[in-house]
């Protein structure tokens, strides 16, 4: 989903903002505990950095930003090697190793796109140029988006939280399942976003 439009526009107003854990979220006026301790984990500036540096090593190849409200393409299409090399192919790696970074730190949003091209780079073709393309447009549109942690209770009132799923052959091309793990101190009106794992 997009998780400003979550932030935004989704939640109840009779919904505390502290029973919605790990929302990545734009600007959301959503009110804390006045003794609340909030960090924002800012990564803006490095996925400034990350859109200038797809556009200066994709070069004419570069044609301007696509609509994408989601980091993968939402079509039902594949990830199969079309057999034809991709001309973002020789730049895809160091694109690709720059915007993980970001997801690992601060963009848990576009964790599971990122590593599913990641895992492609050897056998680059036209499509994974098409997803490449998606995954970077998806980030020029959600470039302020911060990851927020908020701490407002007692440390007995705190625990350790695991959250994880998966699908069962979810990817088309290898029937590969993919793994979700979110791990967080969680408390009634506290969420802190320690690690994430999409593989």
């Amino acid at each position: 989903c997009n998780h400003s439009v979550c932030a935004k526009k989704v939640v109840p107003e009779s919904l505390p903002w502290c029973r919605i854990p790990g929302i990545v979220k734009e600007g959301a006026d959503l009110s804390t505990p006045r003794d609340a301790k909030v960090v924002s984990y800012d990564m803006t500036d490095f996925v400034s950095q990350c859109l200038e540096t797809y556009k200066n090593l994709a070069g004419k190849e570069f044609k301007g930003w696509c609509k994408a409200s989601t980091p993968s393409v939402s079509d039902d299409s594949s990830f199969a090697n079309t057999g034809i090399k991709g001309r973002l192919s020789d730049i895809a790696l160091k694109v690709i190793m720059k915007v993980l970074y970001a997801a690992r730190m601060a963009r848990p949003d576009i964790l599971k796109a990122t590593c599913a091209l990641g895992r492609r780079v050897a056998s680059w073709c036209t499509e994974r140029d098409r997803r490449l393309h998606r995954l970077m447009s998806y980030l020029f549109h959600t470039s302020k988006i911060t990851l927020d942690a908020i701490l407002a209770d007692r440390l007995e009132d705190l625990q350790l939280t695991l959250f994880c799923d998966a699908d069962y052959a979810g990817e088309k091309e290898d029937s590969k399942s993919t793994s979700g793990v979110v791990l967080a101190i969680v408390g009634p009106a506290s969420f802190v976003l320690l690690s994430t794992i999409s593989k």
